[in-house]
């Protein structure tokens, strides 16, 4: 129905005769080809053709994703795309993930949502990550497209509680998923569970893993699986698993399942089955013990999360030993070395792989638990279909990074974090096996490199601009040595989009030249850098539309009686929203220099 809504409204803006040739293409042509260009970048050249073909794209656009919530208004977006469909809106910088950002500092979803409430018409799919809902917005939201959405996404948000997800399974009927994960709930009951179980039938993905949500009844889990048919995908909290079987007798579609716990010896689990098409699963809590419960049916698995699983390095040999169908990998670095061969030996199909750091403890226990240049030159010789790698590791040469260039050639994601331990490195500076990786790696988009002082010279630093093309996003920490390396650095890396840096030693002076020389910039965050007396050095990369914000350096209650000083932060991104109102004691005064949008 909608389809056709949308076509009724090209042909009555159609240029006369609709043979208009522009750059040697019809408009009749272009109009049938639009709706298949899917990727946000070619949208954005084509809209920029010619004023028609922004119109053209603006009429068709069905899915937009705005990195940062303050870059534009939410009026502005529905005036460019009316009919919008999906929506992804991110809030605060990733850093907010570790504790860094301050809980002020915003990303609010109010304004967006009261315009929903408004317009878009034709909005399904609402994801939020990382920004501030509350219960009020949740009430707005479902009562004003309750009926029409199919996918909310409450992704890695705070400020809502499960009042706020009874107004969700009461008002949207037809939600095919549900994704709180990561999410901090404030848990009052579980009754949201029971009249999702109750109001929905079309639901294919419910998500509320690594939340604190646990007054969840298994009975309302099993009424889910047995009223709806396509449900492919749960996870979970801490919810035993002896407590589930019924559920997972019921859930005959069943393809994912992570959560739930072991807790129960004495009754053992010997009766255990998981549903016939379970491939991808996440084992918390689970030990030694239970580990023969998957062994049946490991070699149909394709995805595992490790993360928050009880076993050393041999049982993971052992699993990944039966796993030869594996594509994707989360685990801590209790893996070991030792694991990281079985995976290279076995798991020839494994396109994604995180390997996070264990708890200090954790790492005590298991001798083997570290992750180092033997581990990674064992997988990349082993295997050549990654696409995504993301390891903490406790040591790494340059020989290691030159062979992950030479064999990754499909490698589009890398990032790299070097502990910071006692134990010495045998092989820094990286310089050398940075730039044979990124040379080898012509595909990498993206390259997150963590390392510590002494890690990469400012030539090092230089060489990542020169061999990096194709990278949009880009993380370093505790790289080069001086300002002369940034700027090295920043006569390269044309398709640059998002740049953040940690515990450097650059000036102020040096970013703003920095960030007046990536063409592409849109964001820049960074913590530690040598500051000016009120960040007025900052002010040489002033220019309509880019606000800048300061985040002062704080003290953070770092558990116990401690205390961290956080250094200061700087953000500065591209707007059309105009500088903030909303937190002012961060921003730098832009009057004189800002034009108002």
């Amino acid at each position: 129905m909608e389809e056709d809504h949308h076509h009724h409204h090209h042909h009555h803006h159609r240029s006369s005769g609709g043979f208009h040739r522009s750059h040697g293409m019809s408009d009749v042509v272009f109009e049938c080809v639009i709706p298949y260009i899917e990727d946000g970048r070619d949208r954005q050249s084509v809209s920029l053709v010619c004023r028609r073909w922004c119109e053209l794209d603006s009429q068709t656009r069905r899915h937009v994703t705005i990195a940062l919530c303050y870059a534009a208004t939410p009026e502005r977006l529905h005036r460019r795309f009316p009919y919008l469909e999906s929506l992804k809106l991110k809030g605060k910088p990733r850093a907010a993930m570790y504790n860094l950002i301050p809980e002020d500092w915003g990303g609010f979803v109010r304004p967006w949502v009261e315009e929903f409430a408004r317009s878009f018409r034709c909005l399904k799919v609402v994801h939020f990550r990382r920004m501030i809902v509350t219960d009020e917005d949740l009430r707005l939201l479902a009562g004003a497209r309750g009926h029409a959405l199919q996918v909310i996404k409450l992704d890695k948000c705070s400020g809502f509680s499960t009042d706020g997800l009874l107004h969700i399974s009461r008002s949207c009927r037809n939600l095919k998923t549900l994704f709180l994960e990561e999410s901090q709930v404030t848990e009052k009951d579980g009754e949201w569970l029971h009249e999702l179980a109750l109001n929905n039938t079309m639901l294919e993905t419910l998500n509320f893993y690594m939340t604190d949500l646990s007054k969840v009844s298994f009975k309302d889990l099993e009424l889910i699986a047995t009223r709806c048919k396509s449900l492919v995908s749960v996870k979970i909290g801490d919810c035993e698993i002896l407590d589930l079987v019924g559920f997972f007798r019921a859930a005959v579609s069943l393809q994912e399942f992570g959560g739930g716990c072991f807790n129960d010896q004495a009754r053992g689990y010997g009766d255990v089955t998981y549903p016939p098409k379970l491939c991808r699963l996440g084992l918390n809590y689970m030990s030694t013990y239970e580990l023969p419960i998957v062994f049946p049916f490991a070699s149909r698995l394709k995805k595992l999360d490790l993360l928050y699983c009880l076993l050393d390095t041999e049982d993971h040999c052992l699993l990944l030993g039966r796993c030869p169908n594996l594509e994707v990998l989360e685990t801590r670095n209790v893996i070991g070395d030792r694991g990281m061969e079985v995976l290279a030996n076995s798991c020839k199909k494994i396109k994604r792989l995180r390997i996070e750091r264990g708890a200090d403890e954790q790492e005590m226990e298991y001798e083997e638990g570290v992750v180092s240049q033997r581990g990674l030159t064992a997988l990349a010789q082993g295997c050549l279909e990654l696409e995504y790698i993301a390891a903490y590791v406790s040591d790494i040469t340059n020989a290691a990074l030159e062979c992950m260039g030479s064999h990754l050639k499909n490698l589009h994601d890398f990032r790299l974090v070097l502990l910071d331990r006692e134990e010495v490195i045998s092989d820094l500076p990286l310089d050398n096996g940075v730039r044979s990786l990124l040379s080898g790696c012509h595909k990498l988009r993206r390259f997150a490199l963590y390392l510590r002082p002494g890690g990469l010279t400012d030539v090092g630093l230089t060489y990542i601009g020169q061999y990096s093309q194709n990278i949009r996003w880009m993380l370093l920490g505790y790289v080069g040595e001086s300002d002369k390396g940034l700027l090295g650095f920043s006569k390269g890396c044309p398709s640059l989009t998002k740049l953040e840096v940690r515990g450097c030693c650059f000036s102020e002076q040096a970013l703003a030249s920095a960030v007046l020389q990536l063409r592409s910039l849109r964001y820049l965050w960074v913590q530690g850098y040598r500051g000016s007396t009120n960040g007025c050095d900052f002010l040489a990369m002033a220019r309509p539309f880019w606000n800048i914000e300061i985040i002062p350096s704080r003290k953070v209650n770092a558990g116990g009686d401690k205390e961290e000083e956080h250094p200061a932060h700087v953000l500065a991104y591209y707007s059309l929203a105009g500088p903030r109102t909303d937190f002012p004691n961060s921003v730098i005064p832009l009057g004189n220099y800002h034009k108002n949008v």
